[in-house]
């Protein structure tokens, strides 16, 4: 776990709350690199994660005493969005989704991926993808993916119920 961009989260003078922070999962440096990067000039708190086991022992607590174990499998207001690789060394991004999902983690999660085409699209979303941010990506896109998630986010945590 990198720890770059995420000074401020749960500081008060800053206001930010987990689910203003943004996850990115990718085994490449420089994605992550340049990711973090669109992020910090955007203003968006984020914490990187090498591989996608990183993420699922932050989310599920399997990494005792590790740095990583952030908080219970229960808390899905983490972070606000997970941008996550499909294809890593360590693990693959459709079955980290497929875990977390599995586990009820309701956060919403963009696959990072140059495999965009509709059929992978599919693929992804029902694996449990809310969206796909296609490689390489601007910084617009990923401002406008990341809102869009946490558009989402704020939705399933308070839902609308609609009286006749």
């Amino acid at each position: 776990t990198e720890a770059a961009g995420v000074a401020g989260v749960g500081d008060r003078a800053t206001r930010t709350t987990p689910s203003d922070v943004v996850a990115v999962v990718d085994d490449e440096r420089l994605i992550r690199k340049t990711t973090a990067r669109f992020l910090q000039r955007a203003g968006i708190p984020h914490i990187l994660f090498s591989d996608g086991q990183e993420l699922l022992s932050a989310l599920l607590g399997r990494a005792s005493g590790s740095r990583a174990s952030l908080r219970s499998a229960s808390d899905s207001a983490m972070f606000g969005v997970i941008l996550l690789d499909i294809v890593m060394r360590g693990s693959n991004g459709v079955h980290v989704c497929s875990k977390l999902r599995a586990a009820g983690i309701t956060t919403p999660v963009y696959a990072m991926t140059a495999n965009a085409d509709p059929a992978s699209c599919e693929v992804y979303r029902e694996a449990g993808f809310d969206g796909v941010l296609a490689k390489p990506f601007s910084s617009a896109e990923l401002r406008q993916a990341v809102a869009e998630g946490k558009q989402l986010g704020r939705r399933r945590q308070h839902p609308t119920t609609l009286t006749p």
